[in-house]
């Protein structure tokens, strides 16, 4: 070839090359179809232009977003097939599968650890931790009234239980609570559905403080994921570039980060994200996934939850107990009988930083434990009654959740102390919420029969809790049963209806019968394996 004729066709590639090079804004949320909002096609590096000529372009049409698990093929949007190693869970998601040698690897890995975390009196916390995680990944049937997941709540809520300040146990509570949840998410209607993840984003959110590194990377991603399910779209990228702030090598963040760069149209981004992911876990079957929707130009479709209707309840987070000290507890005569529990309660009352306020409760607690109506369980004085629950008070004050709720058991548990019983209670609800511990604290809120108003918060809290567990089928039930209770505030009652409408079952034949279409992939669902598969955040994994 002439030297003319190279350079003219180097200029022609240049012109196609720059053609194809055009930046473009990112496609709009419109509905599966090719009839979307047009903006211009763009061609990243490594990427293909389509051929409008072809019969079948690789290419979706400029505008076209697709639900996550599904792509531009054969012209319409259509799943994706689960890639070797993996298979469909019944959230969506494409979830790795282990069978053979690696399933019973993992089943001799969760013996290991059983052992190993008993050997330890159950008090080793990366054991729990590690050992939850494993149930998670397998998943299987335990018995016939019982399954790993269960347990591996059990596990995760022991260890929160042994150290409650720990970010770590607070982790691993979220992860198996939000593995519970993905079923009743799954089964929702939209609706129901922006509740529940609502519910579960709060509970995560609420499990970051004090975290750091992995910890905070595996929790920052997961609310990424949530808000992605949210439609929140900014948001969920910002949480994803928190979580590689925190930890630069996480590789779920990175899917997230593909995700988010590919709903909005960024696929020069999103393929670099998945690249990305898939060099720190090749077997992630998601950013496979999301790589050919990348080849194919198809923008993720992030839908914006629908508004819930007026009066649906949402779960308060404020603290339903008080927590302030209450001063001058000790009479005259008290000063003269327990005069060093009086002092002790004196200076209780003096403090305010937490860890002081700590160290001051424990000082009333010594004092507390001398008393002989503690120790033989009989009826106390007020002021000894009340100095218990100064303590489980204190306690909460200064962080110390794990205490504060072993103190307010004492409370509840020594008939002595019967006046401080119902605020126990509460105090004891409080802390299993702030440590995230979601089905214990509804049952606690669910004892409470305290003040009229108080009982009435305490038990929607109860309730809303208890949406972690619950399927939609037992959430309408059980909203119906709670709007009947007596003494119940209108207001309270209008909530709970207006939550049982949201969750009423559907007959088939009062709804159209709707064209089958790619399956609705929860994000969630996809993170949340994806995270239990990336073992940094358990220091206990590499054992």
């Amino acid at each position: 070839m002439g030297t003319q004729h190279r350079i003219a066709g180097c200029a022609l590639l240049l012109a196609l090359a720059s053609s194809c090079a055009e930046a473009a804004p990112p496609p709009s949320r419109a509905p599966e179809t090719a009839s979307s909002t047009q903006v211009p096609t763009r061609c990243g590096e490594g990427e293909t232009c389509s051929d409008s000529s072809s019969d079948e372009p690789l290419a979706a049409p400029p505008g076209v977003a697709c639900l996550r698990g599904s792509a531009w093929i054969s012209g319409q949007c259509s799943p994706l097939p689960c890639l070797e190693g993996s298979e469909r869970h019944t959230s969506g998601a494409c979830k790795r599968t282990r069978r053979g040698a690696e399933a019973e690897a993992l089943s001799a890995k969760i013996k290991s650890t059983e052992r190993a975390y008993r050997d330890s009196m159950f008090k080793d916390l990366e054991l729990a931790v590690e050992l939850a995680r494993l149930q998670l990944l397998r998943d299987a049937e335990r018995s016939t009234i019982d399954t790993d997941r269960a347990e591996a709540l059990r596990n995760a809520q022991r260890a929160t239980a042994t150290d409650a300040n720990r970010p770590l146990s607070r982790l691993i509570v979220t992860l198996a609570q939000g593995r519970a949840m993905l079923k009743p998410m799954t089964q929702a209607g939209p609706a129901l559905r922006a509740l529940l993840l609502g519910l579960f984003q709060q509970l995560t959110e609420g499990a970051i403080i004090q975290a750091k590194g992995a910890e905070a990377a595996a929790m920052h991603t997961l609310v990424g994921f949530i808000q992605l399910d949210r439609g929140d779209v900014a948001a969920a990228h910002a949480a994803f570039l928190t979580a590689l702030d925190q930890h630069p090598r996480f590789a779920p963040a990175e899917l997230g980060a593909g995700d988010a760069a590919r709903a909005q149209g960024d696929f020069k981004e999103a393929r670099r994200a998945y690249e990305r992911c898939l060099a720190l876990d090749p077997q992630s079957p998601d950013a496979a996934l999301g790589l050919e929707a990348v080849k194919r130009r198809t923008a993720l479709l992030v839908q914006p939850p629908p508004e819930l209707p007026p009066g649906t309840p949402i779960l308060d987070s404020e603290p339903l107990a008080s927590t302030q000290a209450t001063p001058n507890l000790c009479s005259p005569t008290a000063r003269k009988s327990t005069p060093a529990l009086c002092k002790a309660l004196d200076e209780l009352h003096k403090v305010d930083t937490p860890d002081a306020t700590a160290q001051s409760g424990k000082a009333v607690l010594d004092e507390v434990w001398g008393q002989d109506c503690i120790e033989q369980r009989t009826q106390c004085d007020d002021h000894i009654a009340l100095a218990v629950l100064e303590v489980s008070k204190a306690f909460a004050r200064g962080n110390s959740f794990a205490k504060s709720i072993v103190v307010a058991k004492v409370a509840m548990a020594n008939p002595g102390l019967g006046k401080a019983n119902q605020e126990a209670i509460l105090l004891a609800a409080d802390a299993y919420y702030r440590i995230g511990i979601a089905s214990i604290a509804a049952n606690f809120y669910a004892r409470y029969s305290g003040t009229k108003d108080l009982r009435a918060k305490a038990h929607l809290r109860g309730f809303m809790l208890k949406l972690v567990t619950l399927s939609p089928s037992e959430i309408h039930g059980e909203a119906q049963r709670l709007a009947r209770e007596r003494d119940i505030p209108k207001e309270t009652r209008d909530a709970l209806i207006q939550l049982a409408e949201l969750a009423k079952p559907r007959r088939s034949t009062q709804e159209p019968k709707a064209e089958a279409g790619p399956p609705e992939v929860l994000s969630v669902a996809s993170g949340l394996w994806a995270i239990l598969e990336t073992p940094s955040w358990s220091p206990a994994s590499g054992r």
